[in-house]
């Protein structure tokens, strides 16, 4: 998966902040860019349960303005769906 990995590199804490900071800040800005393209923009985010996704759904939805989030989530039915289909 990866071409390289660098076992055991650390970063410090002040460094990792900076590059926290930075990243929030260009998420917002291709926020604001996506919103004003003139084609939709779509971000799947899939992986089995327990996989971190909803974490990372959370995440974005905090770091990002929310007024230009629609999240939408596909699980299987449950018993009482499944008993109650739609029209």
């Amino acid at each position: 998966m990866f071409e390289k990995a660098e076992v055991g590199a650390n970063l410090s804490d002040e460094a990792f902040r900076e590059i926290w900071d930075k990243l929030r800040l260009s998420l917002i800005g291709l926020q604001q860019r996506a919103r004003t393209a003139d084609f939709p923009t779509l971000v799947i985010l899939s992986g089995v349960k327990g996989a971190g996704v909803i974490d990372t759904v959370n995440l974005l939805n905090t770091w990002m303005d929310p007024r230009w989030i629609a999240t939408t989530t596909f699980v299987d039915p449950g018993d009482e769906e499944t008993e109650r289909p739609l029209f």
